[in-house]
C-alpha cells in the first residue's frame, strides 16, 4: 500500500495481478486504432499493450484528467502537433502534470523515436511537471498503465522477457533502469514500486 501524505503524485510501477486488482470499476479503455477518440477524458481510464507507441495523460486534481494512446504511424506522425493543438484545446484549462511512456528502437517502427520526441518536445512547452519514461529497452518490453484521479496515482506494469528468456515484470529500481533508456522524474511526481516509495 502506498502510504504518501505529501501533495505530489504517484507513478506506481506494480505486477499485473495488481494492475489488474487496482483497475477501477467501469474505467474507460484507451484504444490506439486510428477509428479511435484521440484521448479519453474522465476520473480515470486505462490503455495496455504500449511498446512502440507514445501513451501517458495530462492531469490536474483540480480539473480532472485525459489519457492518450497514440500509434505511431506515418499518418499520427505527420499530424503530430494538429493533434496536441486539439487536445489542449479540449481542455478547460491548462493541466499541471503529464505523464509521457512509450517507443521502441525496432525495425520497421521508424516514426516510434521521432514521434515520442516530439510529444515529449510539445508537452515540455505547455506543461509545467511532465514525467517520461523514453524508449522500452527490452526487445520484447511492453507496458500497461491506468489513471486514478480520486487518489492522483498512476498504476503501470512493464513486463518484458528476462536473461533466460523468462517473463518478468519491472519490481526493482534496477528493472526500471534497463527497460527504459531514459528516464525523467517530475518534482512533481513521487515513483514507487509496489506500493514502496523508491529513489532513481
Amino acid at each position: 500500500m502506498i502510504n504518501n501524505v505529501s501533495f505530489k503524485s504517484k507513478i506506481n510501477f506494480v505486477n499485473r495481478q495488481t494492475f489488474l486488482k487496482t483497475l477501477p470499476e467501469n474505467s474507460k479503455f484507451i484504444n490506439f486504432t486510428l477509428e479511435s477518440p484521440l484521448c479519453e477524458k474522465g476520473q480515470d481510464f486505462y490503455t495496455t499493450g504500449v511498446k512502440t507507441c507514445s501513451a501517458g495523460g495530462l492531469t490536474d486534481t483540480k480539473i480532472g484528467a485525459a489519457g492518450f494512446h497514440l500509434l505511431d504511424d506515418i499518418q499520427n506522425y505527420y499530424r503530430i502537433e494538429g493533434i496536441w493543438e486539439l487536445i489542449f484545446k479540449s481542455l478547460p484549462v491548462k493541466p499541471s502534470n503529464a505523464l509521457l511512456i512509450g517507443s521502441k528502437d525496432q525495425m520497421g517502427r521508424p516514426y516510434s523515436l521521432k514521434m515520442f520526441r516530439k510529444i515529449k518536445k510539445i508537452l515540455s512547452e505547455k506543461v509545467p511537471n511532465v514525467s517520461v519514461f523514453e524508449t522500452h529497452a527490452k526487445t520484447m518490453g511492453a507496458t500497461d498503465c491506468q489513471y486514478d484521479l480520486k487518489t492522483d496515482t498512476w498504476t503501470i506494469c512493464t513486463g518484458f522477457l528476462d536473461s533466460k528468456n523468462k517473463y518478468s515484470e519491472v519490481s526493482c529500481v534496477d528493472d526500471l533502469r534497463k527497460n527504459f533508456k531514459n528516464i525523467t522524474l517530475s518534482k512533481r511526481d513521487t515513483l514507487f514500486i509496489n506500493g514502496e516509495e523508491v529513489i532513481l
